[in-house]
């Protein structure tokens, strides 16, 4: 998405949490997520980045979640939940 504005779906979290979801309004592809109350966080869909090869992770979230062929990033925080 290169210019517009993204169509936003608001979701309640598991904890009651609200997060805005972006979506291109072209193609429905996810942008980022955001906290509605907290919009310090926000969670970049990697791939939508062009540089997304410089971009190190720095913490993994529902690690408790995760498929069984992902290996642990033993670098990086693990977070069970959001």
């Amino acid at each position: 998405m290169l210019t517009g504005e993204p169509t936003i779906y608001v979701k309640t979290t598991d904890r009651g949490k609200k997060t805005a979801q972006a979506f291109c309004p072209r193609c429905g592809s996810q942008v980022y997520a955001r906290h509605v109350e907290d919009a310090k966080f926000y969670a970049v869909r990697v791939g939508t980045v062009r540089q997304r090869n410089e971009l190190e992770p720095k913490v993994q979230v529902w690690a408790r979640s995760r498929v069984p062929w992902l290996n642990k990033l033993g670098s990086i925080r693990e977070l069970d939940e959001q």
